[in-house]
């Protein structure tokens, strides 16, 4: 089935869910108990419920069967899927129907057409504000915007996901005017370590922290917060955007450098000036201001100093 007729389906199905959400005060209810009430909402983004009376509306048999069938909105026995669901319709950033989601009140579980990779909800948006926010699910996400934030989206893919650059210092992700710094990442199964480093119109943060510890989450999330006036609802979505790239192995963990067995090979104008800063005077001194400043900025870097203390003692003693 072609791309056309697929959206055309979609479209229909969506309109036929929009008009019984409309005359259904059960459907309204599931919303409405969780906070979603506003009718603008409702409106804008399309919100149906599938009351199993699309089934009744069609012919017994017949090519528009065959096509439903073909494109999952009917289960081959004929029943629909997103019976007794809330349903959102899935629009691409031109705002035609690629998929529909269906939000079970019941179960609070979710589900979509099958065979569909289009999952990214309120991708249209991305028209309209130079940053987005992503949320867990659709439910959170018209929260969200009960509460005043619409550049709100739902769905991992790697065509939202921020864009990484690969520096000395770590992996660089920007959301908007902050920059994170991702340096010695530590993933296992149960951990996923890093230094954070958040840089923002001249002022920075620096911590670190296990990105699987929804405590150490928080205590970050406040910090940023609290040092950069941002709402805690756009910090979230960085952080879980940064859980995304490191699973999806976007964020070097350095291991290909440290298992590297060609030592580094220093250069002759840097051999140079090792040689002039080891005959300088005040070496010790020299040395003490550089470990004190760096440690205050980079968690990470601690052990080295105390193994540049270690060495100074055997040098001196």
């Amino acid at each position: 089935m072609d791309i056309e007729t697929k959206s055309r389906l979609i479209e229909k199905a969506t309109c036929f869910y929009e008009k019984a959400f409309a005359s259904s005060e059960h459907a309204r209810k599931c919303l409405e108990s969780e906070g979603i009430t506003d009718n603008r909402l409702y409106e804008r983004h399309r919100i149906g419920f599938s009351d199993g009376s699309l089934v009744k509306a069609l012919p017994k048999q017949g090519r528009i069967i065959d096509e439903l069938k073909s494109i999952g909105i009917l289960n081959q026995n004929g029943t629909e899927l997103f019976k007794g669901c809330v349903t959102f319709p899935i629009m691409d950033e031109d705002g035609k129907p690629v998929n529909i989601c269906g939000y079970n009140p019941e179960s609070k579980t979710y589900l979509y057409l099958p065979n569909n990779t289009n999952t990214v909800w309120n991708m249209e948006a991305k028209k309209l504000y130079d940053e987005m926010v992503e949320s867990e699910s659709i439910m959170d996400a018209l929260k969200q915007e009960m509460s005043g934030i619409k550049n709100v989206m739902v769905g991992k893919t790697k065509s939202n996901l921020p864009a990484t650059k690969k520096t000395n210092e770590g992996t660089v992700i920007e959301r908007g005017l902050r920059k994170y710094t991702i340096i010695g990442l530590e993933k296992t199964e149960n951990k996923m370590k890093a230094t954070v480093k958040i840089e923002k119109a001249g002022r920075f943060h620096v911590d670190t922290i296990n990105f699987y510890s929804s405590r150490e989450r928080k205590l970050l999330c406040q910090e940023i917060c609290r040092t950069f006036e941002e709402p805690p609802e756009v910090i979230e979505a960085d952080l879980n955007s940064i859980i995304s790239l490191a699973e999806s192995n976007a964020i070097d963990d350095g291991k290909s450098q440290r298992n590297s067995d060609k030592p580094y090979q220093m250069t002759q104008q840097e051999e140079r000036e090792a040689t002039e800063y080891g005959k300088s005077e005040n070496l010790i001194e020299n040395i003490l201001k550089g470990t004190r400043c760096h440690s205050k900025q980079i968690v990470d870097k601690k052990d080295y100093t105390l193994i540049i203390y270690s060495d100074l003692d055997r040098a001196v003693g």
